[in-house]
């Protein structure tokens, strides 16, 4: 089992969300507590990154995740538009 938890950065970044939005990133947050390797989410290690621990998860076709997983802690970071 792994622990989840959310940044305040996180929270500011959701608040600038749509309402449908703020749904998917819920139904995000969802399926990652449920199974990290759950396939729609698709976690995958951000390689530019100076950290191994940062990555970037889908929460929808626009939208994405960025995390910090080290052991079994998750810590949600951000949530935004693909290209931000």
């Amino acid at each position: 089992m792994h622990e989840l938890q959310f940044s305040r950065d996180f929270f500011a970044s959701t608040a600038k969300l749509s309402i449908e939005e703020g749904g998917r990133v819920m139904n995000f947050i969802q399926k990652l507590q449920e199974n990290l390797a759950h396939p729609s989410i698709s976690l995958e290690r951000i390689t530019e990154s100076r950290s191994e621990d940062l990555w970037s998860g889908r929460i929808s076709r626009e939208l994405r995740a960025i995390l910090h997983r080290q052991g079994d802690q998750v810590t949600l970071l951000h949530a935004g538009h693909h290209d931000d």
